[in-house]
């Protein structure tokens, strides 16, 4: 008796509201130290990490019948300047401000039947989101796909082919409006109308525990199109990943295609290796290395990788720690293939969530 008296109770989130709705208060935040040098020139900078931003949201969800329920969240980001993907500096050279100004992340309301499945109005990721970071990988906080951090001196040398995944595929938020399939057997489908005329396809696949205890897979698609004065612009993305759960090992990769008209068209892919388990009592930790390639036109970029990232249960805190290095070919000023610099990149910190 002694020993249920004193057990604590489940970690939860903030939550209050009424007999109708409940209302949940979340959110975290993230920052890091960063370490980057070209061998010619090497920055230091305190960063908010915005491979995964420091953020608040309010979340109201009610239920209208028991098959159907409703949910509305506002979620804002709250990242300070010079954060992760900059480096310190404006294009005009002059140092970032350090306040950082808040951003509307999510401004949303769900409809969710059970049996039907779920329409989504207001400013949120489209319906391709699941088509570049869906996998194993439980590192990516750390060093992600399709990020780069360099000095200023370096920025043109190296992020002129890098430049992330090809932007249009990653799982940006806009005002749009999505229907999204119940889960059949571990399959989901979904199609938004974006703004701007732009439309997204997406879907999605994580295997049921019936499928297999020792494989899990994760598979993810998307398709966006989104006209454009200066070119229309299409993009294709797919991801996933296969664990061996005994083990905790898993293999992922990513594809992704922008193909902008009157444009070169931009690819870029990407292969890791992970492992997710025990070797401490303070949480699960995880490892990643990797390697990945980017291409536009004459630009390439080739990126090694690894990562570490340690999970603090009782402060509900992560610790990680990552390496990138990146090389590639460019062009110079008279259009001919040029070597860019090399750049290696060091990033440590502690995201905390509430």
């Amino acid at each position: 008796m002694k020993s249920a008296m004193m057990a604590k109770p489940a970690d939860k989130n903030i939550v209050s509201g009424n007999s109708r709705v409940k209302v949940t208060i979340y959110g975290w935040i993230n920052r890091a130290v960063r370490f980057a040098s070209s061998g010619d020139e090497s920055e230091f900078h305190s960063v908010d990490n915005n491979e995964s931003p420091s953020r608040f949201g309010i979340r109201a969800a009610g239920t209208l019948n028991k098959s159907t329920s409703a949910v509305a969240l506002a979620e804002f980001g709250i990242s300070a300047g010079g954060a992760r993907y900059g480096t310190g500096f404006s294009s005009a050279g002059e140092p970032q401000g350090s306040g950082g100004e808040p951003s509307i992340r999510h401004s949303v309301v769900n409809l969710t039947n059970k049996d039907l499945g779920t329409v989504s109005l207001g400013h949120s990721v489209m319906a391709h989101v699941s088509a570049a970071f869906t996998g194993f990988q439980g590192a990516n906080i750390a060093v992600g796909f399709g990020t780069l951090d360099t000095p200023a001196a370096a920025t043109e040398g190296v992020t002129g082919g890098r430049i992330g995944n090809p932007g249009n595929v990653n799982p940006n938020r806009e005002n749009r409006v999505m229907y999204s399939t119940p889960n059949i057997m571990g399959f989901g489908l979904s199609a938004s109308l974006n703004q701007a005329d732009g439309w997204s396809l997406g879907g999605s696949f994580s295997s049921p525990a019936a499928m297999s205890k020792d494989i899990s897979i994760k598979i993810g698609a998307g398709y966006r199109a989104q006209p454009m004065d200066d070119g229309d612009v299409s993009t294709f993305g797919i991801s996933g990943g296969a664990q061996h759960n005994p083990s905790g090992l898993s293999l992922n990769g990513v594809y992704v295609n922008k193909d902008t008209k009157g444009s070169a068209e931009h690819t870029a892919w990407a292969m890791d290796l992970s492992w997710t388990g025990k070797l401490i009592d303070a949480g699960t930790t995880s490892l990643s290395v990797g390697y990945a390639s980017y291409e536009k036109g004459m630009e390439t970029t080739q990126q090694y990788f690894g990562a570490v990232n340690q999970r603090v249960d009782s402060a509900a805190a992560d610790l990680y720690l990552g390496v990138s290095h990146d090389t590639g070919e460019g062009m110079d000023a008279s259009g001919a293939s040029a070597d860019r610099e090399s750049v290696m990149v060091i990033i440590a910190g502690t995201r905390v969530k509430f």
